[in-house]
């Protein structure tokens, strides 16, 4: 069995881990929305605090089932590739 798959099997293998980390816009609208989120929080009162706390809980679960499914998806789209890659070359002589 391929080694990368039993990491993955595994879980030692985080695809999600570096991501972003060489990109730099990545970087830098990370650090802009912990900014503005900081300053909305310094803002608001404590009225608000809580229903903005469960308003940012939500985009973070979003984003998270976002990057989640795109993974899958390119996961899925990168076997596809690959499989039809395996049968064309046993065709192609």
């Amino acid at each position: 069995m391929s080694v990368t798959l039993e990491e993955l099997w595994y879980g030692n293998l985080d695809p999600l881990e570096k991501f972003g980390m060489l990109d730099p816009n990545i970087r830098r609208l990370e650090r802009q929305i912990e900014k503005t989120r900081e300053g909305f929080r310094n803002t608001l009162g404590e009225v608000y605090l809580a229903q903005f706390d469960q308003y940012v809980e939500l985009i973070n679960d979003y984003i998270f089932h976002l990057n989640k499914c795109a993974f899958c998806d390119g996961f899925a789209i990168g076997t596809k590739l690959t499989a039809e890659a395996l049968l064309r070359s046993d065709t192609i002589e």
